[in-house]
C-alpha cells in the first residue's frame, strides 16, 4: 500500500528500501516476532494476554479501595455515633462499589484499543 501512495514523500523513496523491506518480510526470524507459529510459547500466552492486563489494573484498584475503606473506619467512622456509624458505613459501601464501577468502565472504553489489538494480531 505504501507503494502505491499517490503522494511522493509516502512512498519508498527507491527500489534499496523496497527489496529491504521484501527480504525483512521473506527472513522467518522476523517475520516470527510478528506472527507467532502456531504452538509457540508466545501464542499460547497471547490467549491469556487479555486477562491478564484486566487483572492488572482491578487488582491494584481492589487493594487501594479496601485500604481506603479500612483507612476510613479506623480514622473516620470509629470517631461516630454508632447509629452514624451504620449510616456513613452503607452510603461509603454504595458510593464506593458505583464509583469503582465507574472507573472500570471508564478505563476499559478509553483502553479497549490497546487492551485488545494485540489479542486480534495473534
Amino acid at each position: 500500500m505504501k507503494s502505491l501512495s499517490p503522494e511522493r514523500d509516502r512512498r519508498w523513496s527507491g527500489g534499496r528500501k523496497l527489496a529491504r523491506q521484501f527480504a525483512l518480510c521473506l527472513d522467518r526470524s522476523a517475520r516470527n516476532l510478528v506472527d507467532q507459529p502456531e504452538g509457540s510459547p508466545r501464542s499460547t500466552l497471547w490467549k491469556w494476554a487479555l486477562p491478564i492486563r484486566l487483572a492488572a489494573i482491578g487488582i491494584p484498584n481492589l487493594l487501594a479501595a479496601g485500604y481506603n475503606y479500612y483507612y476510613n473506619k479506623m480514622l473516620i467512622i470509629s470517631g461516630l455515633s454508632p447509629e452514624a456509624q451504620q449510616h456513613l458505613e452503607q452510603v461509603h459501601v454504595v458510593i464506593g462499589v458505583a464509583a469503582f464501577s465507574l472507573g472500570a468502565a471508564a478505563i476499559l472504553y478509553w483502553c479497549w484499543l490497546a487492551l485488545t489489538r494485540a489479542s486480534r494480531t495473534a
